[in-house]
């Protein structure tokens, strides 16, 4: 989808910038918040393994 970006990536003290597109460290924590969140992981897991295709 995004293969033929070019995006030079800076880094900067609580943000990450790619390109046109900055990733604020607000962002960064709501990211790994979720990556935290069990009900999410389960679900990502059911999707992984094929048993379901969406979110409810």
């Amino acid at each position: 989808m995004f293969r033929d970006l070019h995006l030079p990536v800076e880094f900067t003290p609580g943000a990450l910038k790619l390109g046109m597109i900055t990733i604020s460290n607000g962002l960064l924590q709501e990211i790994a918040d979720c990556q935290d969140d069990e009900l999410l992981m389960t679900k990502r897991d059911l999707i992984v393994r094929g048993t379901t295709t969406e979110f409810k």
